[in-house]
């Protein structure tokens, strides 16, 4: 492990990114890594001082939460900064899909609080072991090229623009920094519990594949999530002029691929689930292959149908229909 990996890290990518110009929003759970990216925020004397606001959502699934909130609350008075408070009510923590839930609502917060303050940017705390545990869901969820990337250092939510200046430091180096600093963080229970698919993946399915394959697997999916980036970086750009084959009518719109042929099938696809996102229409993996086939072919009225989109091919052009 590199001495100082972690502090040269984030400060390289404040020096990238950081325009000094609005204020930062960290969110801030008090755990390991949000202490530890606060401490590397705050440290740094010879980076211009940053504005910076914390922002900490109460989910208020276990008894201790509310007295943490109140000593991260201490925490940002006693450094001058600002610190804004969600708490959950009502959590249905027997959600099959709790940890969704939960990521959704402290993102309609950062959200809300954004409008607000227009910051720069949200800071978070994600790792390289995090980065893993999100490559491997997403392929055994059976996601595409645009969502195997996993996690990006710097994305965008709507409007809202994300940080993760520590994406490619290990947790290890996260706790060995805390050590040096003699600084405790909150521990979570919850990340330990199995009934959570994190939890899961952390205490059971990586230590296992490990033990099998004789070594560490985070790094490589590490490596296999940025070379999806890659790809989706070259895709976006090839199938950029594809937009202007799209003529608006009301109601849907028309595509007209005639002056693509022949249509390789790996940008036709792309294309077509970014046309959806921007579109926010769903389609599914076989959606894409049948319209690939029928544009290929050339089918003539042909038609596939979802629950809020009808698509016809006539030919070279796809007729779509939304409602």
């Amino acid at each position: 492990m590199k001495k100082d990996n972690l502090r040269h890290l984030v400060k390289s990518f404040l020096e990238t990114h950081y325009k000094v110009s609005r204020p930062l929003l960290l969110g801030f759970s008090g755990g390991p890594d949000s202490l530890a990216l606060l401490q590397l925020l705050m440290e740094d004397q010879k980076f211009p001082p940053l504005n910076l606001h914390l922002a900490h959502v109460d989910h208020r699934w276990r008894v201790e939460s509310e007295e943490e909130a109140k000593s991260l609350e201490a925490l940002a008075a006693s450094l001058n900064l600002p610190f804004h408070l969600h708490v959950i009510e009502n959590l249905d923590t027997g959600a099959s899909n709790l940890e969704d839930l939960c990521r959704k609502e402290r993102l309609r917060f950062f959200r809300s609080l954004n409008k607000t303050y227009q910051f720069e940017a949200l800071i978070l705390a994600h790792h390289l072991d995090d980065q893993a545990e999100t490559v491997m869901k997403r392929v055994f969820e059976g996601s595409g090229i645009l969502h195997l990337g996993g996690l990006k250092s710097v994305s965008q939510f709507q409007e809202m623009v994300i940080w993760r200046p520590m994406l490619s430091a290990r947790k290890e180096e996260i706790l060995h920094f805390l050590e040096q600093k003699g600084l405790q963080a909150i521990e979570d229970k919850t990340n330990l519990d199995t009934k959570y698919l994190r939890a899961r993946m952390r205490e059971m399915i990586f230590p296992g594949i490990e033990k099998q394959f004789g070594k560490g697997i985070s790094r490589n999916l590490h490596r296999l999530g940025q070379s999806f980036q890659e790809l989706r970086s070259y895709l976006d750009r090839k199938t950029e002029r594809y937009f202007s084959c799209i003529e608006d009518r009301e109601g849907g719109c028309v595509l007209d691929f005639t002056g693509y042929y022949p249509l390789e099938k790996v940008e036709i696809k792309h294309f077509m689930q970014l046309f959806c996102i921007k579109k926010e229409l769903r389609m599914s993996s076989d959606h894409l292959e049948t319209l690939y086939y029928l544009l290929e072919n050339q089918a003539f009225n042909k038609k596939i149908q979802s629950k809020n989109w009808k698509m016809v091919v006539f030919g070279k052009k796809l007729e779509i229909t939304y409602w």
